[in-house]
């Protein structure tokens, strides 16, 4: 059970960091286009009023949100097909 809730935990933390990963890589990438199109002056100004908004600090907190909540597996699990009775023998149920 122990190893069940660690493999949750390591697996939480590294959605959790990819998750971090993505937001600041796609925040960097935003301000380099706004940089492009109005200005170094105009994109800082734009980060500050960001930055003191409520709306984005609800969004720094989504990709630690997510990771707990998302379920990332892929179709069926093996046991789907399974009876009770062999479900019950392989000892699920205990």
């Amino acid at each position: 059970m122990l190893a069940i809730i660690k493999d949750y935990l390591l697996t939480v933390l590294i959605r959790i960091i990819i998750g971090y990963i993505l937001l600041v890589f796609f925040a960097v990438v935003a301000f380099v286009i706004y940089t492009v199109a109005y200005g170094w002056s105009e994109a800082v100004a734009e980060v500050t009023k960001i930055t003191v908004n409520d709306f984005a600090r609800i969004i720094m907190w989504l990709p630690f949100a997510l990771a707990w909540f998302s379920d990332k597996r892929k179709g069926a699990m093996p046991t789907d097909k399974m009876s009770f009775a062999e479900k019950e023998l392989l000892g699920f149920y205990k």
